[in-house]
């Protein structure tokens, strides 16, 4: 049985896995989208996303601008599977760009409806460049006959077929991603009525299985295994259950395709069990916004204990966003855009803090939110226009801090001395040009008068 996930494979191992899944009946292009940045007059490959096996060939597209050249084009699979056999120790290029491959890679196979791509499964394969291209972040992308784009970060969000994207921070910056379609039986539509799940199939032959998990809370509460027999299969599951997992597996015990679900997470973007009330208006705005990625606007963190040395990181997100425009800081939700929620860290870390106990998880949260309340008008001067209140998205509490743009700029960390503002998805330190600009906008004696000891 194939891993599911598994990490520093060798890129010969790798290659192997990308032939075994070679369809006969597809013609053998890959598709290629990527994003380049010049260093010393050769282009250095920020970010590409490659699609094997793909029917047909594109036109070569390519927009080019000062900070970042992205290109879009097909390539015979077959010159690509060469080019990885030979990279190891040499220079390896796609869509007129590079860099020198690790050794090592990562693979991970993605159930059907990935975003990668879409009704079938596949292997998600990482490649990793050994140098980590530096970028300008700051500038906005403007050249004659192209569209514009805000920045670069602003680029490849919209050039490139990921979700979420972090910017400078996003670890996946420096590598190339090979999504390799898994052709054959897959599994189909999913719904479920009462107590029934319905489980469509493609393309189903003979020997599959499929397996069934079902959970409520912590305690599993069914499980199932059905021989496949046509396009359709029926599970009974418990009414109560908030997580499953189905894998369609062949006699050898390989898992050709899965779904998984539960509170925080889905393996489609389209969830099959409701464990809570229905998707209001305002919590379909927070997920489309968690869905976008971090930017110069928003910023996700996980819990983050106050006090604690790392509420350092909330501190400055605010007063950038409030030198800036403004913006939103979730709590609650991690590196991965997956909703993780307060409730279980703010009753650990303050029950003891609390009367009468044992306290609520909304209590809890009130006193979290409090603590942060108290945390950012300490520390701001001008004192920060913040709204903190608990939201409730996909059956988990977050906490949203919804930083205003300050009136008097500009704010800075009122024990430290330092100014921050936002470029792209990071915070940064201000400038000289940066503060003489916020200074000019500003009766120069009151700016004196209250920036005495402050720093950039």
């Amino acid at each position: 049985m194939v891993d599911l996930n598994r990490s520093g494979v060798l890129v010969a191992e790798l290659v192997s896995l990308i032939e075994r899944y070679q369809p006969a009946t597809f013609s053998t292009y890959a598709h290629v989208k990527a994003a380049s940045a010049g260093v010393n007059g050769a282009l250095t490959t920020v970010l590409a996303v490659v699609r094997l096996y793909q029917p047909e060939a594109l036109v070569r597209i390519e927009q080019a601008y000062d900070h970042i050249t992205l290109v879009e084009e097909s390539i015979p699979a077959s010159d690509l599977l060469n080019a990885l056999r030979n990279c190891v120790g040499q220079p390896f290029a796609l869509a007129g760009a590079g860099g020198v491959l690790s050794e090592n890679g990562n693979y991970q196979m993605l159930g059907s409806g990935n975003a990668f791509t879409d009704f079938l499964p596949c292997y998600r394969v990482d490649l990793s460049f050994k140098n980590r291209p530096n970028l300008d972040w700051s500038h906005p992308l403007l050249r004659y006959a192209l569209p514009p784009y805000s920045g670069v970060e602003d680029a490849i969000r919209q050039w490139l077929p990921i979700r979420p994207f972090h910017g400078n921070s996003d670890g996946r910056i420096g590598q190339v991603i090979l999504a390799v379609p898994i052709v054959g039986p897959h599994l189909g539509d999913l719904q479920v009525d009462e107590r029934t799940l319905h489980v469509g199939f493609h393309e189903p032959t003979g020997g599959l299985e499929l397996k069934m998990i079902c959970r409520a809370g912590n305690v599993t509460t069914k499980r199932d295994s059905k021989p496949v027999h046509g396009n359709k299969l029926t599970l009974e599951i418990d009414p109560e259950a908030d997580a499953i997992d189905l894998w369609l597996v062949d006699e050898q015990t390989k898992v050709l395709d899965f779904y998984s679900e539960n509170s925080y997470q889905c393996s489609r973007p389209r969830r099959v069990l409701h464990a809570g009330p229905a998707t209001g208006e305002a919590e379909l705005d927070v997920l489309a916004q968690i869905r976008r990625g971090e930017s110069d606007t928003l910023e996700f963190k996980p819990f983050i204990k106050i006090p604690d040395s790392k509420a350092e990181e909330i501190v400055r997100t605010a007063v950038a966003f409030a030198n800036g425009s403004g913006g939103d800081i979730y709590l609650g939700v991690n590196d991965l855009s997956e909703i993780d929620g307060v409730e279980a860290d703010a009753i650990r870390e303050y029950r003891k803090e609390l009367t009468p106990l044992p306290c609520t998880t909304a209590q809890a949260i009130d006193h979290y939110c409090k603590l942060l309340r108290k945390l950012l008008a300490d520390r701001s001067m001008p004192r920060l226009d913040v709204a903190i209140d608990p939201i409730h998205v996909s059956n988990r509490t977050l906490v949203r801090l919804r930083v205003e743009e300050a009136r008097e700029k500009p704010v800075a960390d009122n024990r430290t001395g330092e100014m921050f503002v936002r470029r792209g998805s990071s915070n940064g330190r201000l400038t000289k040009p940066e503060l003489e600009k916020f200074i000019s906008a500003s009766r120069p004696t009151e700016f004196l008068g209250r920036s005495r000891g402050f720093s950039v």
